[in-house]
């Protein structure tokens, strides 16, 4: 896999908004693209991933490779299929986000939280 060369920054919710999910069921990897973690569904279809608060991205070395669950501490690394629930965020107003969206991650965007890592 392709080496993410910009800094990677994970988009979250505000706390207050991290209570309001969708709960479909999605499958798919985590994959840095143009500085932040993208939901890849299992079409190939790339979504700019929201997580709820206290989600963060897990480091080795200082190098992100994945996320790392609120509460659980659970790490799932980037490119492994996994569960999460979620869905389509397009009506999600940008205030009810952490911080600021870098100008490079665009797109449909979904909000997420992980459910388990797939089984090999």
């Amino acid at each position: 896999m392709a080496r993410e060369t910009r800094p990677v920054v994970l988009v979250r919710l505000s706390p207050a908004a991290s209570a309001v999910l969708a709960t479909g069921l999605l499958r798919g990897v985590l994959k840095p693209i143009n500085g932040c973690v993208y939901f890849v569904d299992q079409t190939g279809t790339a979504y700019l991933a929201a997580w709820p608060y206290g989600y963060s991205l897990a480091l080795e070395g200082g190098t992100p490779v994945g996320i790392q669950g609120a509460g659980s501490g659970q790490v799932l690394k980037f490119g492994v299929a996994a569960s999460f629930g979620g869905g389509h965020a397009a009506e999600l107003p940008r205030s009810s986000l952490a911080a600021t969206i870098p100008s490079g991650c665009s797109g449909p965007m979904m909000t997420l939280h992980l459910i388990r890592q797939n089984e090999p």
